[in-house]
């Protein structure tokens, strides 16, 4: 098992549906359809389910929000995971699923030099 890479994320979505130019971007606008694809199907975790939500992915995504030094957020509404992409000079890469109520979801990207004490979400990929 290992952390997957930004690029493995990207095989993921890319398979789900997105396509390259929405790939490139870090939120792009199109990607909500792909959320639906990604989240757990029902209302048992997230705050608001929309009805187009089919986890056809299989993803099972949790909205288990992150924590900071400033304490827990987004619990029920959003989550981040870490990758395993390290740029010396954009910092790591991480992948997160946002939605907020009576919003479109989206999955986005980011690079950031993150502050040691971000606590993010792990999914691993088999071998």
């Amino acid at each position: 098992w290992h952390l997957p890479t930004d690029s493995e994320w990207n095989l993921l979505l890319g398979y789900l549906g997105m396509s390259d130019a929405d790939l490139a971007m870090n939120n792009s606008p199109s990607s909500d359809i792909i959320a639906d694809k990604l989240r757990e199907q029902g209302s048992a975790h997230w705050t608001f389910t929309p009805p187009t939500v089919n986890n056809s992915g299989k993803f099972n995504a949790l909205p288990a929000g992150w924590a900071t030094n400033y304490g827990y957020t987004n619990i029920g509404t959003g989550t981040v995971w870490w990758t395993s992409t390290l740029d010396n000079t954009e910092g790591i890469a991480t992948r997160g699923l946002s939605c907020p109520q009576n919003s479109v979801c989206r999955p986005y990207r980011q690079r950031t030099i993150v502050n040691p004490w971000s606590f993010f979400s792990v999914r691993c990929v088999k071998d």
